[in-house]
């Protein structure tokens, strides 16, 4: 171990080769390490900065144990930052640039990658003329960066960002010289979070994200970008980038990669029978997925195996009747996928869904989906919420009526508006109609009581107040009277 307590800057001016011993500087700076081949010692400046940090080879310090033969990456410590750090790979090496400090990193720059290791800086921020930024061949599974601050520098990560690795800035992507650059055919499989205010204040001001970001779609030698945008809430889905995302906390609801139900959307809705599988299937991927650009959670659920964070209403086409209906789902996370959540609908073995317009919010208090990051409980932003709408089979084949016209057009010419000419356009929604057979008979009257008698059931729930009961029978009853769901809506 080289071991200094007092040094002036420069301290160290040159070193040329060393293996397993460290370099440790307990006051003052480091202004050049170059060394030819590898470094494996940890090196220590815990009082000041490095302003050049070089190794011709790789960068991999750990404690070397044969007896357990793997590698425990131990580091590099400064508090004031590092100015400039290159080398041809880092791997099993863990950085820390602002110990108990406010330290920078300016240049960290590798030709292969940084791999099964961490840094940590307060900013990504040159100081000086020169070459700035992070611009490594890949940041690989189970590495992390860190930036408390912000991140005003090129990120080219020219191997992509591994599936499992996160890019954490604390405050905001932004800045003339800020750029994410990801042109590998792997690209953008992990997760960048900008605005996460993890080790900030409470009291920061928000960070924002203006800086572009570009995904690659070919090869390094000749790259098509893809842009993101618009920003923060872009219009790309994670499949066609990688499969990772970006995303600014708090963080929004991504429709590019939610369920698209919008099941004949620009036509009036009719009542009908139950027709989109994903709310029956047993299969959870198959389940309407509700994505965001973000980790989430759910929070403050009463009960773990019937978690219920939406607020989910049905509406007629013009928005003159809604009711609610959370109670009839729950939601199931993703294993595969923090950034998703599936709907489950918790009458699919019994009854059909009404057919109707879906609108999924965010509770506004209680129970609630969260984004999954250090600072605690920040709602997610829904953005207005997201609308399924549950299609239609007005004869009650079994076929969705969309589906039978793009098969034989001449079952709706009469007029061609979408809508089977064997079957009346009416956008109400039948709600009483319990077994979708498109009419309120007895068979729906023995559901009904069911429910009823079990007051607490919210199958036969048509006010939304989670329980089956009087003012329940009255809309039954008037549904009743008519017999016919294709019958003009009961006033």
């Amino acid at each position: 171990m080289l071991r200094v307590r007092d040094a002036t800057s420069p301290y160290i001016s040159q070193i040329g080769s060393f293996g397993e011993p460290s370099v440790q500087v307990l006051n003052g700076n480091v202004d050049t390490i170059n060394v030819q081949n590898d470094i494996k010692g940890q090196i220590l400046v815990p009082n000041g900065l490095i302003r050049n940090m070089q190794a011709g080879g790789q960068i991999q310090i750990y404690d070397n144990d044969p007896a357990i033969g793997v590698f425990r990456g131990t580091g590099i410590q400064t508090r004031s930052g590092i100015d400039r750090l290159t080398a041809n790979s880092i791997a099993n090496t863990n950085i820390i640039a602002n110990l108990n400090g406010t330290g920078n990193i300016g240049l960290l720059q590798t030709t292969q990658g940084f791999t099964n290791g961490s840094l940590v800086a307060n900013n990504l921020l040159g100081a000086g003329g020169g070459t700035f930024g992070l611009r490594t061949g890949n940041v690989a599974t189970n590495s992390a960066v860190n930036f408390r601050g912000d991140a005003t520098e090129p990120i080219i990560l020219n191997g992509g960002l591994a599936s499992g690795t996160t890019i954490n800035i604390s405050g905001s992507l932004a800045g003339s010289n800020a750029f994410v650059q990801l042109p590998n055919q792997s690209r953008l499989g992990g997760q960048i979070i900008i605005n996460s205010k993890d080790g900030l204040p409470a009291n920061t001001p928000n960070g924002t994200w203006t800086a572009p970001v570009y995904v690659g779609n070919g090869s390094v030698q000749n790259p098509a970008y893809i842009e993101l945008s618009p920003l923060p809430h872009y219009e790309q889905k994670s499949a066609d980038l990688g499969g990772g995302a970006v995303g600014l906390v708090p963080f929004g609801l991504y429709r590019a990669d939610s369920t698209n139900a919008m099941l004949d959307e620009n036509i009036p809705l009719t009542r009908g029978v139950y027709l989109d599988s994903g709310f029956r299937t047993t299969n959870v991927a198959d389940r309407p997925s509700i994505a965001f650009y973000g980790p989430v959670k759910v929070v403050n659920s009463p009960d773990p195996q019937k978690k219920q964070p939406f607020t989910v209403v049905i509406s007629n086409e013009t928005n003159t009747i809604n009711m609610n209906v959370s109670h009839l789902f729950r939601v199931i996370t993703d294993p595969t996928n923090n950034r998703m959540l599936r709907l489950e609908y918790l009458n699919a073995q019994t009854a059909y869904l009404l057919s109707g317009r879906y609108t999924i919010t965010n509770n506004a208090t209680g129970e609630q989906v969260v984004c999954d990051i250090n600072e605690p409980n920040i709602p997610v932003n829904m953005l207005g919420g997201l609308q399924l709408d549950i299609g239609r089979d007005c004869n009650g084949n079994g076929e969705l009526d969309s589906l039978e016209i793009a098969n034989d057009v001449t079952l709706d010419i009469d007029p061609a508006d979408g809508v089977l000419d064997s079957c009346p356009l009416n956008g109400m929604i039948c709600v009483a109609d319990l077994n979708q057979d498109m009419y309120v008979d007895d068979a729906d009257f023995v559901i009904f009581a069911a429910a009823y008698n079990e007051v607490t059931s919210p199958f036969g729930d048509f006010t939304g107040d989670f329980a089956t009961n009087d003012e329940d029978f009255v809309i039954f009853a008037a549904f009743y009277n008519k017999v016919d769901c294709l019958a003009p809506w009961p006033n």
